[in-house]
């Protein structure tokens, strides 16, 4: 989709004119996709980065790591039954998203953000502060970062500790690859997801899950 949207492949000289009735059509059917992906049933909080950095694209792709976190985030917002959404840089703000919302109109969203540096622990911190109730944290960025005051596998455990939930879950997404450590690698309950392909969503669900 993001290929054809681009009016250009991504290697040689091939262009074309491009078609909205192709596009929406593409569109839908990456939506109608998610058919395929089963809820775990539990509550997640998707935190996305919106840093600058976040508008380089993938290697080998016409994808921005902005768009293929929303592309990931859509996984879970659409077929989850309890999903906040938020934004972070170096501070944290509350996103509209609904699964009612198409990806362009996400990406498009967060594009008109003012942009910062990165802190990966302000979702845990936020939602320690505000005492909200998740099982899973899910933070999307494009490679490893860190800002704050609080590493985010510190974060984590106090917000485990704070709110009594001590099987919550941090599941850090970054797409492009690095030396990526933000998670513990030592603690189950942390997973590093380094790139960005199909297989994410069956793998996270298998985690959230405890079934690896």
């Amino acid at each position: 989709m993001t290929t054809y949207r681009s009016g250009r492949g991504l290697k040689g000289k091939l262009e074309w004119k491009v078609n909205e009735r192709i596009n929406e059509a593409l569109e839908k059917a990456f939506l109608l996709a998610f058919q395929n992906v089963e809820p775990t049933g539990k509550r997640y909080c998707l935190a996305f980065d919106v840093s600058g950095s976040m508008c380089a694209t993938i290697m080998n792709t016409n994808l921005s790591c902005r768009e293929a976190s929303a592309a990931l985030g859509m996984c879970f917002l659409k077929k989850e039954p309890k999903v906040e959404c938020m934004a972070f840089c170096d501070h944290f703000t509350p996103l509209p998203f609904t699964s009612e919302w198409d990806l362009m109109k996400m990406v498009n969203y967060v594009s008109g953000m003012p942009f910062g540096s990165t802190d990966c622990s302000l979702p845990m911190v936020w939602a320690t502060e505000k005492k909200k109730e998740f099982d899973v944290f899910m933070v999307f960025t494009d490679n490893e970062t860190y800002a704050g005051k609080v590493k985010p596998y510190e974060a984590l455990r106090q917000y485990r500790k704070k709110l009594n939930i001590p099987d919550a879950k941090l599941i850090v997404v970054g797409m492009t690859a690095t030396n990526f450590t933000i998670a513990d690698p030592s603690d189950p309950g942390m997973l590093d997801v380094v790139g960005f392909d199909s297989a994410v969503s069956e793998l996270v669900r298998s985690f959230v899950l405890g079934q690896i």
